[in-house]
């Protein structure tokens, strides 16, 4: 990535940081609104790579927007929609380099227990949620968004796994950079511990930025090597 880039993204995080620490968490949200519109200007004219990936980041910066209005009930619902439409696009994107992958029985059984263990603690995190913090759409949303998490973690590391590229890699990094994020967020916000708001924003940022970084670089090499499928000639035939 050019070196602008790095400067800018360091740039965010110390206005963010500065933001927060003087303003707060609500007031710092703005500034976390503001950096997600530079990310998708930046998408858009220098590290462009598909309608899909516009779309990702414009749910991203829509998800932004509706959360500097998080406390009211409509607009905490729009914040999940958004948010998990954002993941299960991009689990779209990765699901055809993908969807021929076979799995062992061992593997298929291992992956249904971490699914099984993540479901329980999600249904463990939405019971430590106050009720009156709760509309009748929160907990089907919460579900469904701890399913987009788990979705985009799994395709996310299957993906670098098979192509083990420097772009696999930064989405990797990227994808676990939003889910903590996400995860965080929700320590800071439902339990009270408002120190996780500066990791949260911290794992946020980085996690779009290496998001940018592997649009980039898969622009440079659109099909991965190991999709490619090979021609035979005409003596082969």
């Amino acid at each position: 990535m050019p070196s602008w880039f790095k400067i800018l993204v360091f740039l965010l995080l110390i206005l963010n940081f500065l933001g927060m620490y003087y303003l707060g968490d609500i007031p710092g949200r703005y500034f976390r609104t503001g950096t997600m519109l530079v990310f998708l200007v930046a998408y858009a004219l220098r590290f462009y790579l598909n309608k899909i990936f516009l779309a990702v980041f414009i749910f991203f910066t829509l998800c932004d927007i509706f959360l500097v209005f998080y406390e009211q009930i409509e607009f905490t619902a729009l914040t999940y929609i958004t948010r998990i439409t954002a993941y299960f696009l991009m689990v779209a994107y990765l699901y055809p380099f993908l969807h021929r992958l076979k799995l062992s029985a061992f593997t298929g059984l291992i992956s249904l227990f971490v699914i099984s263990i993540n479901v329980y603690l999600i249904s463990i995190m939405v019971e430590s949620v106050p009720e009156a913090m709760q509309s009748s759409t929160f907990q089907p949303l919460f579900y469904l968004f701890g399913i987009a998490l788990l979705a985009q973690a799994a395709f996310a590391f299957s993906y670098h796994s098979r192509f083990a590229t420097k772009q696999s890699f930064f989405l990797v990094i990227a994808s676990f950079g939003l889910i903590f994020s996400d995860v965080t967020y929700y320590i800071a916000y439902y339990l009270g511990f408002n120190g996780f708001f500066f990791i949260d924003r911290f794992s946020n940022i980085l996690g779009i930025a290496f998001l940018l970084a592997f649009c980039a670089y898969t622009a440079q090499d659109i099909e991965p090597e190991a999709v490619k499928i090979p021609q035979l000639s005409d003596d082969e035939n």
